[in-house]
């Protein structure tokens, strides 16, 4: 399905990030089928290190989700909207994303990971 055949937004990459930031540390990200972002971090990986490299671009991103109501074709969405245009998927807040300018139909996953967030502010057992 062609992106303006479902509902999106355009997000710019520093919204993103500022977002994530607001998220705080112990909140862990994982990214599926985005190459440059997978070589750059390691994942799932913290807030800010997303948050990081997303700074660093200047390209549009297309925020997908078939859930959205209304019909959104395209508008501009900020940081300030993305805790409602979250789809949920159990605990964990998922994103369906796009490069504007990228491959069509290359949608890539931006997705929380509260299991990962809760050991990892756990830190280290005691004696390790």
């Amino acid at each position: 399905m062609s992106v303006t055949q479902q509902p999106y937004y355009r997000l710019k990459p520093r919204d993103l990030a500022d977002w994530l930031s607001r998220q705080g540390d112990e909140a862990w990200w994982s990214v599926d089928g985005e190459p440059t972002l997978a070589e750059r971090l390691s994942f799932p990986c913290p807030s800010n290190e997303l948050a990081a490299a997303l700074r660093e671009s200047s390209r549009v991103l297309i925020l997908l989700n078939p859930e959205i109501p209304p019909r959104s074709d395209g508008e501009a969405v900020g940081a300030d909207r993305l805790d409602d245009l979250a789809r949920k998927e159990g605990e964990d807040r998922v994103f369906l994303l796009q490069w504007e300018d990228g491959v069509p139909d290359s949608a890539w996953i931006l997705a929380e990971d509260k299991e990962i967030s809760a050991t990892a502010s756990a830190g280290p057992e005691e004696g390790e």
